[in-house]
């Protein structure tokens, strides 16, 4: 009688078996997505917060009187559309100036 039931008992615990690896990787898939989650978030908090720190300085050069004579503006921090405005109002102040050279430098 015990012949008999053997073959069921082998059943249930290969179900068993089956049924345990399942939940085994549900819950790796699961720790898999979170941390897939978590590194994205990162990535994209990194390139929001690394766009806002970009700082420049200007000035141009240009000669009155026969000396050369310098006008420097304040630094300027910002994203790229911000600084591009700061660069075009001292070309746009060095464009009075006949021969103004322009220098700026990112910090």
């Amino acid at each position: 009688a015990l012949k008999e039931k053997q073959p069921y008992f082998k059943i249930l615990s290969r179900f068993e078996e089956l049924l345990n690896i399942k939940i085994i990787f549900e819950k790796n898939l699961s720790a898999m997505k979170n941390i897939f989650t978590f590194f994205a978030a990162a990535v994209i908090t990194s390139m929001l917060f690394a766009s806002c720190t970009k700082c420049s300085t200007c000035s141009y050069s240009y000669k009155y009187l026969g000396n050369d004579t310098a006008r420097s503006y304040p630094e300027q921090c910002g994203n790229k559309k911000e600084l591009d405005n700061y660069r075009q109002k001292v070309n746009a102040d060095a464009s009075a100036d006949n021969g103004a050279t322009v220098t700026c430098t990112e910090n």
